[in-house]
């Protein structure tokens, strides 16, 4: 077997998965899809995976910029994130709960 790019180069074969880069550009549902998808993953027998990242806060939306005084709580003043509700089901799903 050849060895990888990552063993010529004496670099560990692990791997942290972004679930919501490329800021959301099918929607914020992909940030879900790409969790199971690694979830999956990783229980199949993928040990590289040491990790993954989501984009989260209080509730689903952007953009919340402008005067302090226009701000809402709970919304990302940059990126766009999931919901703590669709966090949380999505944290539960890895443990099947």
């Amino acid at each position: 077997m050849r060895p990888s790019l990552f063993e010529k180069n004496g670099l560990n074969k692990v791997l942290m998965v972004d679930c919501s880069h490329a800021e959301f550009q099918q929607g914020l549902q992909d940030a879900a899809m790409v969790w199971q998808d690694v979830i999956i993953s990783a229980w199949t027998g993928m040990k590289p995976i040491i990790g993954m990242m989501i984009a989260s806060n209080l509730l689903r939306e952007s953009g919340n910029t402008g005067p302090p005084s226009t701000l809402k709580y709970g919304i990302s003043i940059t990126d766009a994130c999931i919901s703590w509700e669709t966090t949380e089901k999505m944290i539960r799903s890895a443990f099947g709960y």
